[in-house]
């Protein structure tokens, strides 16, 4: 059954955080290691440590659609303020996986559709820990900045993308619940389903043709070399410019296919699919995991 989804801030949690507490988990997750597994799937530094999973292992930070509760890990196990705000905001018997996203110093993800690999999602909820201005999230047609302490619902079946445009880190607790639970019957707490404010939409100028007419003009340096820098300049337009991310990989086909050259266009078409496409046949995976998706190469 499909879930009835939309990107949208849903409510606030942040009048539960305690300063000193929370500085105090931040501090730790600050010293820990995370999984940096993604590093065909974004630019500058990003990792994701994991806090509760499937195994319990905080080594592991991949997922999977699996059976049964979610278990604590030894990092989570150490982060006892926010586990306290988790516990007494969810009902943590639908929780699959809670983990810190953590972007800095320009980091971004390229535009894409999550679950990609699976034959069901998750419902996910955002709630930012430590952020800064220049932190920004965008799906489909909107541009946005989640403050801390908001609770937003993420629904990764459109295309969308993040970026931290500062040296500061970005720290978002991400939360997957199993889809087939209502929303409010997630929350432990319903008062965190109140809003506190409007969402903070990022304004944009509109796209000229002289701007287009720069995008093209990449067709007369993009090599085999340079994909993922050109793919790189064309994720980031859309934060400035009212755009759809999508654009991204229609603009690199568009520019592969004025160089004729017929590896640089092979490679836009799989460079596509793999962000915002079909990757693999549901019965070709094993524990419908994407660890067993073939790893993913820039160079043609």
């Amino acid at each position: 059954m499909e879930t009835q989804l939309k990107t949208q801030l849903l409510g606030f949690v942040g009048n539960k955080f305690n300063t000193a507490l929370l500085e105090k988990d931040i501090n730790l997750i600050a010293t820990a290691e995370g999984y940096v597994g993604f590093s065909n799937d974004t630019v500058g530094f990003f990792q994701i440590l994991p806090l509760w999973n499937c195994h319990g292992d905080a080594r592991d930070g991949k997922y999977s659609n699996y059976e049964g509760a979610a278990k604590l890990t030894e990092l989570g196990k150490k982060l006892p303020h926010i586990n306290e705000i988790l516990n007494s905001t969810f009902d943590l018997q639908f929780l699959k996986f809670a983990r810190i996203f953590e972007l800095c110093d320009g980091a971004f993800l390229f535009p894409h559709r999550d679950y990609l690999e699976l034959e069901s999602g998750f419902t996910r909820l955002h709630i930012p820990l430590k952020t800064n201005e220049n932190a920004l999230n965008s799906n489909e047609m909107s541009v946005y900045h989640m403050r801390v302490g908001e609770i937003w619902l993420h629904d990764g079946r459109f295309i969308h993308s993040a970026i931290n445009f500062s040296s500061e880190s970005r720290l978002n607790l991400i939360i997957d619940f199993d889809t087939k639970i209502p929303i409010a019957d997630l929350f432990k707490d319903k008062s965190a389903m109140i809003l506190k404010n409007q969402p903070k939409i990022v304004e944009r100028t509109s796209l000229t043709q002289e701007d287009e007419k720069s995008i093209y003009s990449l067709s007369t340096i993009i090599n085999q070399y340079n994909l993922k820098e050109i793919v790189s300049i064309l994720s980031k337009i859309h934060f400035h410019k009212q755009i759809s991310p999508a654009l991204t990989y229609d603009w690199l086909q568009s520019i592969a296919l004025a160089t004729g050259n017929h590896k640089i266009i092979q490679k836009s078409q799989e460079i596509k699919q793999h962000f915002i496409g079909k990757r693999k046949d549901y019965s070709e995976l094993k524990n419908d995991s994407f660890e067993q998706t073939p790893s993913f190469q820039w160079f043609c």
